[in-house]
């Protein structure tokens, strides 16, 4: 039954909330119709909660941060998206904090990661369906490989382009980013296990901004031949690190995980151990 508030009261109810928040995920930009273009964001607060901020039109914010950073941020519990992480931020809001660094091999991400890591995608799966949970961590128990496949539509349509070249609104009226947004003309796989005792294996896309800056990276040094170097860091290079997944839900297909950034620390002697013990088992 329907609570009988309608969404326009439970919105004048809601009142902004400042937060601390570890910003982990940033994923690739989209066009926006309202925006321009819009990121997912998401991060971890000081109790350990999972909070995801969009829309964030990250390349417009005159206030830009990185990842493993603290910031400070007015939040607001987005009622137009029912996955229970989801807020709206206030942009003006944000005041930069520390960045978590990589020493003593990352000692200090994985202290504020660690309570975040889900037994397995599996387990993920039951708590999406029972509570609406729509992030989460996994660890890569064994990695298969990397698919890479051409994007059904590799350029930008005309209604995209449109939404990408227009003047910004009223909410961001100053700003614009400084050049268009390229697209990712392909996509990006893993295929793995995760650590659930009955995993029969995942094929899930890669999401994360990084990813998609590596492609162009590669793109602008090798030129046609970008695929080789890509294929040696993402393929085969970070999948021998002790490879963790940022994982999330699609705002309209609930039961669709994507993985939306990695954590990648060096792999510990006794998780070679573990892992060398796994693959002699098989």
């Amino acid at each position: 039954m329907g609570s009988g508030i309608s969404n326009s009261t439970a919105f004048r109810r809601l009142r902004w909330t400042s937060q601390d928040v570890l910003v982990v995920v940033k994923t690739y930009p989209t066009p926006s119709a309202k925006h321009v273009e819009t990121s997912c964001v998401a991060g971890v607060t000081r109790g350990s909660e999972w909070v995801r901020l969009y829309p964030v039109p990250f390349r417009l914010l005159e206030t830009p941060f990185r990842r493993y950073q603290w910031i400070s941020v007015r939040l607001m519990r987005n009622l137009r998206d029912t996955r229970p992480e989801s807020h709206r931020i206030d942009p003006d809001s944000i005041v930069l904090g520390d960045c978590v660094g990589t020493s003593s091999d990352w000692a200090e991400r994985w202290t504020l990661v660690k309570p975040l890591i889900a037994p397995s995608l599996e387990h993920l799966a039951r708590m999406q369906k029972q509570c609406g949970k729509s992030l989460g961590l996994v660890r890569v128990a064994d990695f298969d490989r990397l698919d890479i496949t051409a994007h059904q539509n590799p350029m930008w349509s005309q209604r995209e382009l449109a939404k990408l070249r227009r003047d910004q609104l009223s909410l961001f009226p100053s700003c614009k980013p400084a050049t268009l947004l390229q697209k990712v003309p392909y996509e990006f796989h893993y295929r793995f296990r995760c650590e659930g005792r009955t995993c029969a294996g995942h094929r899930m896309q890669i999401l994360d901004w990084e990813i998609g800056q590596l492609y162009h990276n590669c793109v602008d040094r090798y030129g046609q031949d970008w695929e080789k170097p890509l294929r040696a860091k993402l393929g085969d290079e970070l999948p021998l690190k002790d490879l963790h997944l940022f994982v999330g839900t699609h705002s309209r297909r609930r039961g669709q995980w994507m993985i939306v950034g990695l954590f990648y620390p060096k792999k510990m002697a006794d998780q070679e151990g573990r892992q060398m013990c796994l693959t002699f088992s098989k």
